[in-house]
């Protein structure tokens, strides 16, 4: 029976516990970025396309309360899609499966006793990188 207060996920997780995200968010952001990194194959559109899904990722990375480090590899996949010859290569798609995984193995991490103490360890030393 479920509690008065608690919320029922809205989907399955891709990890037993809690996690960022569902399988259907996983889903989503990589059909988002397959379709933008198709359409980053038309020369000019690409610098457009870039122009909407750099702020769109990095908008809903924050939203969903992933930290800066983990999300710099969809950041910079949708970066470099702005030259035309890498906008051939699928960085968008890349970039954004990267992050998810980084963002599902600390989350893992966390879960373990010395994955708090390295994740805490990690956190301290980000704050003097600052």
């Amino acid at each position: 029976m479920e509690e008065k207060g608690e919320r029922k996920k809205a989907g399955p997780s891709l990890t037993l516990g809690e996690s960022t995200f569902s399988l259907a968010e996983i889903y989503l952001l990589l059909a988002f970025a397959i379709v933008a990194d198709l359409i980053n194959w038309i020369p000019i559109v690409n610098v457009l396309v870039t122009i909407v899904a750099f702020p769109s990722y990095w908008l809903y990375f924050i939203i969903k309360g992933v930290s800066f480090a983990p999300t710099l590899p969809a950041l910079i996949g949708n970066l470099l899609e702005i030259f035309p010859v890498l906008s051939a290569f699928p960085m968008v798609t890349v970039g954004v499966a990267v992050t998810i995984i980084i963002n599902i193995i600390l989350e893992r991490a966390a879960a373990t006793k010395l994955g708090r103490t390295v994740t805490k360890t990690a956190g301290t030393a980000s704050k003097f990188i600052k």
